[in-house]
């Protein structure tokens, strides 16, 4: 059983059209409208094997940790643009908790610039996840990424130098 949820409704329109056109039912693929963690809440979701995470980077250490009692053993979590525009408190949540994989690929449709997509898997036995308190620069990089994310979304637009210079103070 697949299932996907949109925070936006008519995105969940758009998958649901996509996924008609390419002759996949709704019995294949369920698109939800809302957070996975709500419906995680009121028991919809059951065991989950696979949680992808590609929508708001800020917000993948929060959405874990509300879903991580619905994951199955085993499970993967599938992050995207962790690199860019980012999720360094994600990055500071999983480590040590999880096994991590960090795959470098060029974003798409932006030529020369990097992007990671990571894939961890729970340690079982190891310590909980955000144990340890992120460190402060993580979270004013958390906040300066919103920051050029909200401006991109509702302004004209970000010049490519404010996320160049982001990424250069972020950069391992």
């Amino acid at each position: 059983r697949v299932l996907t949820c949109e925070v936006d409704a008519a995105a969940a329109q758009v998958a649901r059209e996509l996924l008609h056109w390419a002759g996949v039912g709704t019995s294949e693929v369920e698109v939800l409208v809302g957070r996975a963690a709500d419906w995680a809440a009121i028991g919809y979701l059951g065991l989950v094997d696979v949680l992808v995470l590609d929508h708001r980077g800020s917000r993948y250490h929060e959405d874990l940790a509300v879903m991580s009692p619905q994951l199955s053993p085993g499970a993967r979590i599938v992050a995207d643009n962790v690199l860019t525009p980012g999720a360094p408190l994600f990055l500071a949540y999983i480590d040590g908790a999880y096994h991590v994989e960090i795959h470098e690929a060029e974003e798409f449709l932006r030529p020369g610039r990097t992007d990671w997509m990571v894939v961890c898997t729970p340690i079982h036995g190891g310590p909980p996840a955000g144990e340890v308190p992120a460190p402060p620069e993580f979270a004013r990089w958390s906040w300066q990424i919103d920051d050029l994310c909200w401006q991109s979304a509702s302004g004209p637009f970000v010049r490519r130098e404010d996320w160049e210079n982001l990424h250069t103070d972020i950069a391992p």
